[in-house]
């Protein structure tokens, strides 16, 4: 508490935003040639992100932007502003024209203290609350300028810019740290997984089928283990905790029932990574499809990991059947004739080993890097109240 005291001190004027701050409607017809080479969409900015670590080259896209930003000036996603988008920009370039470019009007706000008055959930709620739209709502400046926050003196918003800061760049690296994981994971699972599929595979590899591997189970009847199902992530969950009303008229004694180690996919959603490893017992909808392992229950997250690789989504993508993509299933009978380069048991052991650490690693980090996020909004919302 005496840390607080030390920073938030100072007497305080309520200002509205379009009081300190100026949106800046910058116009750049020929960038090239006027030494710009990047732009930014709002792709290239990371939710909850003010570092922007992606951006595109005019030298190699075309694209119909000509609105100019420039370095230190903090871009805000007005479209969709649920998403928390925003950014400092530490070069100059082009954006999209659904990217607003603020920067302090005259001198009562620090530079340095604008991205996380425009981070904060005050921010977001005003902007939230001036949205319009269905499908993809805006927001303007035009309502913008008129969110209220309290304003600190110069000294004061100094010493709140230094500790946001600091927290930001912890959480920076943080995710960079994630980032760099999650490439390796990528990488070595890809190229793994691959050979699955290649006729020049290794020679120590076997040819076999799905269907060598997993049975389908049908076990119905049941009515007691409670109901799970799979997200479009792959995590299988108890249905009741999805944010979402599901009418289902189905009884329960029509629904298949899953053992732990068991593997359930979405018959309609396979080739879009919809399956996953069942925790725990319980039941599914006849809208899913249970595989059960004939192999060594200890390879299900190696079976599980090759199911999630590009090279088997898109095999899964071939062998669904349906009259439109919103339709397209995999039914077990395709499955099961899918044929497949196998390893020896050893180097699935070790594959599995290796990317679950992996795995396991970079979940740590999610954590570590939820907390410091969390920390940051608290921090802001603490420091930058009347």
């Amino acid at each position: 508490m005496q840390e607080e005291k030390h920073i938030h001190s100072g007497s305080r004027k309520t200002v509205k935003f379009g009081d300190v701050v100026r949106d800046v409607k910058e116009s750049e017809k020929n960038p090239l040639e006027n030494g710009l080479d990047r732009y930014v969409g709002l792709e290239h900015i990371e939710p909850e992100n003010l570092r922007l670590s992606q951006w595109g080259d005019l030298t190699q896209d075309e694209v119909s932007f000509t609105k100019r930003f420039r370095k230190g000036q903090v871009l805000f996603a007005k479209r969709r502003a649920y998403q928390r988008k925003v950014a400092v920009a530490d070069f100059d370039g082009i954006c999209s024209s659904d990217i607003l470019t603020f920067e302090p009007k005259g001198d009562d706000l620090l530079p340095e203290l604008l991205p996380y008055i425009v981070q904060s959930d005050a921010f977001f709620d005003h902007a939230l609350g001036t949205s319009s739209g269905s499908l993809s709502p805006r927001t303007r400046w035009s309502q913008l300028k008129d969110f209220e926050f309290p304003l600190p003196p110069k000294e004061e918003q100094r010493r709140i810019a230094e500790v946001l800061e600091a927290v930001s760049l912890v959480r920076s690296t943080s995710a960079d740290t994630l980032h760099s994981l999650n490439d390796v994971f990528h990488s070595i699972s890809e190229n793994h997984f691959r050979l699955m599929r290649r006729k020049d595979c290794p020679k120590n590899w076997k040819r076999a089928y799905l269907g060598d591997f997993f049975e389908h189970r049908k076990e119905t009847g049941f009515s007691e283990p409670e109901i799970l199902a799979v997200t479009i992530s792959g995590q299988i969950v108890p249905r009741r905790s999805l944010e979402r009303n599901v009418i289902d008229k189905t009884g329960n004694e029509k629904y298949f029932r899953v053992e732990t180690g068991d593997i359930v996919y979405n018959t309609m959603r396979m080739w879009q990574g919809s399956c996953g490893v069942v925790p725990n017992t319980g039941l599914v909808s006849p809208a899913y499809t249970v595989l059960s392992p004939k192999m060594d229950a200890n390879l299900i997250e190696y079976w599980n990991m090759a199911f999630h690789s590009s090279r088997l989504l898109d095999v899964f993508k071939r062998f669904s059947v349906g009259v439109a993509a919103d339709r397209w299933r995999l039914y077990y009978r395709d499955f099961s004739k899918i044929w497949i380069n196998v390893p020896p048991d050893r180097e699935k052991i070790r594959m599995q080993e290796l990317l679950c650490e992996l795995r396991s690693k970079s979940q740590k980090i999610e954590e570590k890097v939820a907390l410091e996020l969390k920390l940051m909004r608290s921090l802001g919302e603490l420091l930058l109240r009347k």
